[in-house]
């Protein structure tokens, strides 16, 4: 009270600045002045003088309707993005063993050919038929490795402000957008296969799209495979975010 009743009038006006900055009320102000000794009208009006011309404190509120522009997902929105390199390895893998089958398939008729009918095949390939299983089954790995490659390379999606846009196919494009608004729910499914590559494929559920194929199909339309696990989450939330914010429209 002491410091405050041998204010000089210019100190004065500082020191109800201060407090009207600070967040105090003009009647806490006044109370202290008059029981420090200041006359009641140097109060007034210096109060009057100064309440319109001071700022106001900053108000922080919880924001509960944050958008997605607010969030560290956002940096996601907008922009082309690819799958995980190791997706190369995840297709390849697939479409492997799916050949294998049908090469399976084939050998098996063959040597029952072999062994019911010798003498309906040609003496070459009755002598090279082990040379000619290694050559089907290189030919095989190698054409599911530039498949894969292919694949990986030519799939792209973006998260736009108001769909999910994909991008694939090799020769023959096939373009798919997905309205935030048709989806329904968005989960991460981790085969064996994209577990042990340490990645994901999201299931995005959609209203009015038809299924949205088997888990772990690749060529699904509601389907993102081979996305990193990390990021996966990360754009299952996204996606999720966005969808309530388009239902509540």
């Amino acid at each position: 009270m002491l410091i405050i009743y041998n204010m000089t009038n210019e100190q004065l006006v500082t020191w109800v600045k201060e407090q009207m900055t600070n967040g105090k009320t003009k009647e806490q102000i006044q109370n202290e002045l008059l029981q420090a000794g200041w006359d009641e009208n140097v109060v007034k009006n210096t109060l009057s003088a100064l309440s319109n011309n001071v700022p106001k404190p900053p108000q922080y509120k919880e924001n509960s309707n944050a958008s997605v522009q607010d969030t560290d997902v956002s940096k996601l929105l907008n922009k082309e993005m690819r799958l995980d390199k190791r997706a190369v390895w995840l297709f390849f893998l697939k479409y492997f063993f799916s050949h294998l089958s049908l090469f399976a398939i084939f050998i098996t008729v063959l040597l029952f050919k072999l062994s019911t009918d010798i003498t309906d095949l040609s003496d070459i390939v009755q002598h090279y038929l082990f040379v000619v299983i290694i050559v089907l089954t290189m030919g095989t790995l190698l054409w599911s490795y530039v498949y894969a490659y292919l694949y990986y390379r030519f799939y792209k999606f973006t998260l736009t402000d108001t769909a999910y846009k994909a991008e694939r196919g090799i020769i023959f494009k096939r373009y798919v957008t997905i309205p935030y608004s048709k989806i329904q729910n968005v989960d991460v499914y981790r085969g064996l296969l994209a577990r042990m590559l340490g990645l994901s494929d999201l299931n995005i559920q959609t209203a009015g799209y038809g299924a949205s194929g088997a888990p772990g199909s690749v060529g699904s339309e509601g389907r993102l495979p081979g996305v990193d696990k990390d990021m996966a989450e990360e754009i299952r939330d996204l996606l999720v975010k966005l969808a309530e914010q388009q239902h509540r429209i």
